[in-house]
């Protein structure tokens, strides 16, 4: 169970520093853009 566990603490780990850097990526190519 524990690692099932450490497995979707992981995951969501993973998917929230993914969202991040996307929001940081989006932001700069908003202000190269613009």
């Amino acid at each position: 169970a524990s690692a099932i566990h450490h497995g979707v603490t992981t995951a969501v780990a993973v998917n929230a520093a993914l969202v991040l850097l996307g929001v940081v990526l989006a932001a700069n190519f908003r202000r190269r853009a613009s």
